[in-house]
């Protein structure tokens, strides 16, 4: 069996940087995250977070067809680990940075009220 260029990759930065596999997943998922957010003005938004769900789930492809290539079997349980990995700081940072609906300008209550009804001449 021959491992794939994928594989290779990973080895290669495991072994280049002083990370743990779990830690470049964290590191993958913010990097898209703020590139992918900073480049098109809308970090605060779902869009830099989709952008990070694809990449991780294509990443997890590869690795699912490495899996049954190495061991004859999908590890789902190690690819669900990865993706929550790769996610979970670009979901919290978007879910952190979106306005509340109670300052949404399409809720009628945040509009500020006029409480002075004085007309001139009153």
């Amino acid at each position: 069996m021959e491992t794939s260029f994928y594989q290779l990759f990973k080895i290669y930065l495991m072994q280049y940087l002083p990370l743990s596999k779990d830690a470049i997943h964290v590191y993958i998922g913010l990097s898209v995250y703020f590139v992918t957010g900073i480049s098109t003005k809308r970090l605060a938004t779902v869009w830099p977070v989709l952008a990070v769900l694809i990449l991780s789930l294509l990443m997890e492809c590869f690795d699912l067809r490495d899996d049954l290539s190495a061991y004859g079997q999908f590890r789902w349980s190690a690819s669900l680990h990865d993706i929550v990995n790769t996610l979970f700081w670009p979901v919290i940072i978007t879910l952190i940075l979106r306005p509340s609906r109670k300052h949404h300008p399409l809720n009628p209550d945040a509009t500020p009220k006029n409480k002075s009804s004085c007309k001139a001449g009153d």
